[in-house]
C-alpha cells in the first residue's frame, strides 16, 4: 500500500505529515484491501482543507474531505 500526502498553496511541518501517514495506514484494519492513499492538504484559503481518497481493489474510491483551521485537527475529523 502507499501514502501520498500532497501540500498546495504551503507546506507541511514534519511532524504533521508524519502524523497524517502514521493515521492513514491506520485505515488498513478498517479495510485491508487498500491499494494506495492520498491525501491532499490546500492552504489557498484561510482555512486548511484536507481531501482523502482511498484506492481499494474491486471497488469504488472512497473520498472524504474537511475544512477547518488547522491540518492535524482537520485530517482527524
Amino acid at each position: 500500500m502507499q501514502v501520498n500526502v500532497v501540500s498546495r498553496h504551503g507546506s507541511l511541518r514534519p511532524e504533521v505529515h508524519a502524523h497524517i501517514t502514521s493515521r492513514a495506514e491506520k485505515l488498513l484494519t478498517y479495510f485491508e484491501r487498500v491499494t494506495q492513499i492520498e491525501v491532499t492538504v490546500d492552504f489557498e484559503h484561510e482555512a486548511v482543507q484536507v481531501e482523502i481518497i482511498v484506492d481499494t481493489e474491486h471497488k469504488h474510491d472512497f473520498v472524504a474531505r474537511a475544512e477547518g483551521a488547522e491540518a492535524t485537527a482537520v485530517f482527524d475529523a
